[in-house]
């Protein structure tokens, strides 16, 4: 064969191998897993308060988390959010693939957390709780937030009260107990206690009954023969609402209500 054919039938196969060089890599997928490592970062926390009428459990802790590596992520991993001064309640998120420079924003309730009658938390955030990302800095994966919920607490409202009955030792003294909480409904979910004092002399009265959000309950002392005092026209009354504070409210500042009341003959 003629050497100038050789040089032809291999130009050609070259040309050929080139040509399906370019097919296989036209056939490529990228995955921004080439070099580098992606770098997650627990960038902030923050709440965002239901609507009005909406519950206290709906509110919700926004977890922001970042990739500031120099390679996509695209495996799953999760985050951890944890009551630092309760570590047992704590929520697990599924975290998703985030590129590189951005960042995605993932949701707990407060319910996941049992936050209910607290008022100050300190929560701990963690990405990739579980270790399972290659990341170029693991040392920026934990960020913290320190939270007061007094805005999202009921808050218990002595109203007024009156008496009834007619023998003198039987009557009792009916308060009107309201919870008028602030931004979401909150219903009261722990015993709360009633003091009754008349005439100088305190009874307690526990209550075990929620109180519904924007509602009220009407709490009844014991019959008045129980406070030891004489039979009287005058009787001076002072009611306070959870006295002991063991139920965080938004406010204590209305819970107590005092007023004279004539019995007449």
């Amino acid at each position: 064969m003629k050497k100038e054919n050789i040089s032809l039938i291999l130009v050609v196969a070259l040309i050929l191998g080139v040509f399906g060089s370019i097919e296989v890599y036209n056939g490529f997928e990228y995955t921004g897993l080439q070099t580098g490592k992606p770098d997650l970062q627990a960038n902030s926390i923050w709440i965002t308060k239901a609507a009005k009428d909406d519950i206290f459990e709906n509110n919700l802790f926004n977890l922001r988390i970042c990739n500031s590596g120099i390679s996509d992520l695209v495996s799953d991993y999760k985050l951890k959010l944890i009551d630092v001064n309760n570590p047992r309640r704590f929520a697990i998120v599924d975290g998703k693939p985030i590129n590189i420079g951005l960042c995605k924003t993932f949701l707990v309730k407060f319910e996941d957390l049992d936050l209910y009658n607290k008022k100050n938390i300190n929560l701990k955030l963690i990405a990739d709780n579980e270790n399972r990302i290659d990341e170029m800095n693991e040392n920026d994966n934990i960020n913290y937030g320190l939270f007061s919920l007094v805005d999202f607490a009921p808050n218990l409202k002595t109203k007024g009260f009156d008496v009834s009955g007619y023998d003198f030792y039987n009557m009792k003294v009916n308060a009107e107990v309201c919870n008028i909480p602030g931004n979401a409904k909150v219903d009261t979910k722990t015993s709360i206690n009633v003091d009754f004092t008349i005439n100088g002399v305190k009874r307690t009265v526990v209550v075990n009954e929620s109180i519904k959000s924007h509602d009220c309950l009407i709490v009844s002392s014991p019959k008045l023969a129980e406070f030891a005092i004489s039979k009287n026209k005058i009787l001076n009354i002072h009611v306070i609402a959870n006295p002991d504070r063991l139920l965080s409210e938004r406010s204590y500042n209305d819970n107590t209500f005092s007023s004279s009341i004539n019995l007449g003959n």
